[in-house]
């Protein structure tokens, strides 16, 4: 670091106590060191000027020449010879050298010192202007992130929204769904129907809250007005208004499976007023979501596992049936839908006799799996209850003997 004397007293008082030192130590040993008077004259040069610059070195500089004309005079030598003498002006000159040389050096770096500062400065200023830049971009951005949590992490939640649902199995797609809709809206009840191949009914996958408002199974004609609204080609989230009747549910959606409407989500129970715009289009989303990677699983279903059927039929073998039973067990613990699983006897009658009284005896959404070596036809029905499964097995299995009879 360049030193820095702002004091021009305590330069000149230095420089000259400095001199006077070497006057002192000159008179004393000069005697015996004759050489002592240039080497301390050329010290103070030095020091002085490489200290203060060349002008403060001018100080010690003429002080020796006249310290050195002052001791000729007074030795009573000639002072033009002495000033004349080679050897006197050798030493002047190179006095002057060494002033020159160490005042301009000094300078020099004094000014090399002062660029950097100066460029020192200018970085800094730089430095403050983008640490202030920043603070204001951190600021944005603690601003935007501020939004995104008042949004109640809906970011994130789209995320766990679409990872949730993101399966191959349409089962388990169902029951993620049931649980992050309920999650999300706490609804007293959850229905999502299934809208028949041919239009005129929607019967109830999946129930989450048997003693609700809503039924099961609706004939087209009976359904609450938002069912209709939503039926009317909307692909839209609706809340129930004033002028629909007290049975519509707080909110219904469509699904749609390859551009066709093929179930209908309502939920019952929630307090609109709490709703907000983030939750409905967080559930329309969902239900986008939803139709699509159904649509995937049931080409992957198609694709991987036409095994699980008997070919050209919709009976399951055995095996992949109580895959399906576990599914709906496993639904019924979750979510406590209840289910029915009986045995049908089917012996006198060919696998597709069966499967066509099946289609007509049968749900879309429930499912049958035969036994080829004991003859036996497993039937499960999802969302019908327990008490009502000796009325249906008798149904059922009067329509398969009246079959075999007609056979005969």
């Amino acid at each position: 670091m360049i030193y820095r004397q702002s004091n021009t007293i305590l330069k000149l008082t230095e420089a000259i106590g400095l001199s006077i030192l070497s006057i002192i130590l000159v008179f004393l040993f000069t005697d015996s060191l004759p050489v002592l008077n240039e080497v301390l004259w050329s010290v103070a040069i030095v020091l002085i000027s490489m200290r203060y610059g060349l002008y403060f070195g001018l100080i010690p500089f003429f002080i020796a020449f006249l310290t050195s004309l002052a001791y000729e005079y007074q030795s009573g030598g000639d002072l033009y010879l002495y000033l004349t003498d080679l050897n006197h002006m050798l030493a002047m000159m190179l006095f002057f050298f060494l002033l020159l040389f160490t005042g301009l050096s000094s300078k020099s770096h004094k000014e090399r010192y002062s660029d950097i500062s100066y460029l020192y400065e200018e970085i800094s200023e730089d430095k403050k202007l983008l640490e202030e830049t920043l603070d204001e971009a951190l600021s944005v951005n603690e601003s935007y992130r501020k939004r995104f949590l008042e949004s109640e992490d809906q970011y994130a939640e789209m995320y766990e929204m679409i990872t949730a649902l993101h399966f191959t199995d349409s089962d388990t797609i169902f029951n993620e769904m049931v649980r992050i809709v309920n999650q999300k809206f706490k609804g007293s009840q959850l229905v999502l129907y299934l809208i028949s191949n041919h239009g005129d009914s929607i019967r109830s996958k999946i129930n989450t809250n048997r003693d609700g408002k809503l039924k099961s199974n609706y004939w087209m004609a009976e359904m609450p007005s938002l069912f209709n609204k939503v039926m009317q080609e909307t692909s839209h989230v609706l809340f129930r208004s004033p002028e629909d009747d007290p049975a519509s549910p707080a909110l219904a959606g469509p699904v749609f499976i390859y551009g066709e409407m093929r179930y209908l989500l309502a939920v019952d129970g929630i307090d609109l007023k709490s709703c907000t715009s983030q939750q409905i289009q967080w559930l329309d989303w969902c239900l986008k979501w939803m139709g699509t990677r159904l649509g995937f699983a049931y080409k992957y279903e198609r694709e991987q596992n036409h095994h699980e059927r008997y070919p050209g039929t919709g009976i399951f073998k055995l095996a992949s049936f109580f895959k399906r039973f576990n599914a709906e067990l496993e639904r019924a613990e979750k979510i406590g839908q209840p289910f029915v699983i009986f045995e049908l006897n089917t012996a006198g009658l060919s696998l597709d006799e069966i499967d066509l009284l099946m289609k007509n005896q049968l749900r879309e959404l429930d499912t049958a799996g035969w036994d080829e070596e004991t003859e036996i036809l497993y039937v499960l029905l999802p969302g019908v209850e327990p008490v009502n499964e000796t009325a249906v097995k008798a149904r059922l299995q009067r329509a398969l003997e009246k079959e075999v009879d007609s056979l005969r």
